[in-house]
């Protein structure tokens, strides 16, 4: 990323060395996700293709797991789910009670987690969205719109990430069915 950042201000004679850089990283990139693909069909086979099997964890997200959570499969789901800090932990203190929140544990497993979740409520929106395409009811105009207003603030927390640097697009039941793939 940051070599792409420095060659769109990088003087004209300086480019061809940030180019080459940029290869090498590349290489180096692509022979250590082959080594991680053959260790892990060498020794976690099994367990990557179990969380493969889930809507939204692909090879990504596998690897992340099986490498920074070793814990997978020897904890119950209650410690696991502390360990990452997905558990909501209380921060009471004598008379004050309060809400209870995230925090802590492994912050690169809870975001490729969270990344994986939004995947899997947009798979979810489309199968519904096509469901309701396809039938013949009047009023799967009115469902479908309830549909992407119910899944409206996913889309918006896709929409910031994807455009953290731009102001945020308008959020209409025309752009969630567009992005959707559904046709009127």
């Amino acid at each position: 990323m940051a070599e792409r950042q420095r060659l769109a201000v990088a003087h004209p004679k300086a480019k061809p060395s940030i180019l080459q850089i940029m290869e090498a990283i590349a290489a180096q990139l692509h022979d250590v996700d082959g080594q991680l693909k053959v260790h892990i069909q060498a020794h976690h086979a099994d367990l990557a293709k179990l969380l493969t099997s889930v809507k939204g964890v692909g090879p990504t997200t596998a690897s992340t797991l099986l490498a920074q959570l070793p814990e997978l499969g020897k904890l119950n789901r209650k410690q696991i789910t502390a360990l990452v800090g997905l558990a909501p932990i209380n921060r009471d203190s004598g008379t004050l009670r309060g809400q209870r929140h995230i925090f802590g544990g492994r912050a690169d497993v809870r975001r490729v987690l969270f990344v994986a979740a939004l995947v899997a409520c947009m798979h979810k929106l489309l199968i519904i969205l096509n469901a309701i395409a396809r039938s013949r009811s009047p009023w799967n105009n009115e469902i479908a719109t309830v549909v992407c207003l119910i899944h409206s603030r996913c889309l918006l927390w896709i929409l910031q990430f994807r455009n953290a640097r731009r102001r945020p697009t308008a959020v209409t039941r025309s752009t969630v069915l567009r992005s959707a793939g559904v046709q009127r």
